[in-house]
Order: C-alpha cells, then sequence, then structure tokens
C-alpha cells in the first residue's frame, strides 16, 4: 500500500533489538539443575531401597566423618 509516496508493509517493521529481554536460561543453569535432580532422584531410589533407617544411618556415618 502507498500513501503519498510511502510504502507501508511488513517489510518495513523492524524489531528492536535492544528491548529483547536476555534469556533466563543458560546451559550452565540447565545443566545445574539436572545434576541436581538426579542427585536428588537417587537419594529418593536409595532411601526406598534400603529402607529409611539404613539411609538415615548412612547420612549420619557421613556426616560423623566430615566433622
Amino acid at each position: 500500500m502507498t500513501i503519498h509516496g510511502h510504502s507501508f508493509g511488513l517489510h518495513d517493521i523492524s524489531p528492536l533489538r535492544g528491548t529483547i529481554a536476555p534469556r533466563l536460561l543458560s546451559l550452565p543453569l540447565i545443566l545445574a539443575c539436572v545434576v541436581a535432580l538426579l542427585g536428588l532422584a537417587g537419594a529418593v531410589l536409595l532411601w526406598a531401597y534400603i529402607g529409611s533407617t539404613v539411609f538415615f544411618e548412612t547420612i549420619r556415618s557421613g556426616f560423623a566423618l566430615c566433622g
């Protein structure tokens, strides 16, 4: 469409690149979340497999060795 010698169309619209928000998810953040979820899943599976008493005794003995 042309009005007074000016062409108006979709090709005239350019995005404002300075106003685009940066991505909130980065590769290191995603990898850290995956590692954390795998650790949590491993703890839950170990707890389900050996029972809560043995699980907590293992955790308690690990803390005793550290301190």
